[in-house]
């Protein structure tokens, strides 16, 4: 009977420990890479310059990404190349950092790749990513009024997780959509700048006259 009793309790702690392991696995947030323009979406201006941040979440304390990478794509005819690409806060270390912009027929391409693990000599194996934050940047210039969107075509990973099981692959956020007006014409503006300029001198030649006194 009490070997029984022994059994019963090892199946027991077995099938417990079995199912809190399915449900932390499906409880765990996938990594996730999304779009963060310094900018608001709707107020862009054609031909003034912003950033994009590519933002990792998702990641939980003890995960380590060997590797990260993603390829993004914006309509040529309404951006620019992007440019000034730069490795984030969570890069640990520049040299397992490349970033990338090309232009493929009517697409601009923003890419980067992240890998820890490259090379058997010192100073490799480089440290792999282990907290969220940003993992690039870049700068990017609307060319032409309307509407327009940036969206990864592309987002992989590997790594493990604080009791070295696979981390789920990442994926990506949605599309950024940009509504993009134009910058008002110089004209305009000094129409606007002397409209202003004649209120205010009018204003002063109120308060510079000298006012009736009532003798009644």
């Amino acid at each position: 009977m009490l070997v029984n009793r022994k059994r019963w309790r090892s199946l027991v702690c077995l099938v417990t420990w079995g199912i809190l392991s399915c449900w932390c696995d499906t409880s765990r947030a996938d990594p996730i890479l999304s779009f963060s323009p310094s900018i608001d979406v709707n107020q862009a201006i054609m031909g003034r310059t912003f950033s994009v941040d590519i933002v990792l979440s998702g990641l939980n304390p003890g995960d380590k990404l060997t590797f990260l990478g993603f390829d993004a794509t914006v309509d040529a005819a309404s951006f620019s190349l992007p440019n000034n690409l730069r490795a984030g806060g969570i890069i640990p270390d520049i040299r397992s950092f490349s970033p990338l912009s090309f232009n493929f027929g009517n697409e601009n391409f923003s890419t980067a790749s992240f890998e820890s693990q490259i090379g058997p000599m010192p100073p490799y194996p480089l440290p792999p990513i282990g907290s969220n934050g940003v993992f690039m940047s870049f700068d990017i210039t609307p060319t032409r009024t309307g509407i327009s969107s940036l969206n990864f075509v592309f987002v992989g990973s590997a790594g493990k997780n604080s009791v070295d099981i696979d981390l789920p692959n990442a994926r990506g956020g949605p599309a950024l959509q940009f509504n993009v007006s134009a910058v008002p014409e110089p004209s305009l503006w000094g129409a606007l700048l002397a409209g202003c300029g004649l209120l205010c001198s009018r204003r002063r030649r109120s308060r510079a006259l000298p006012r009736a006194v009532n003798t009644h």
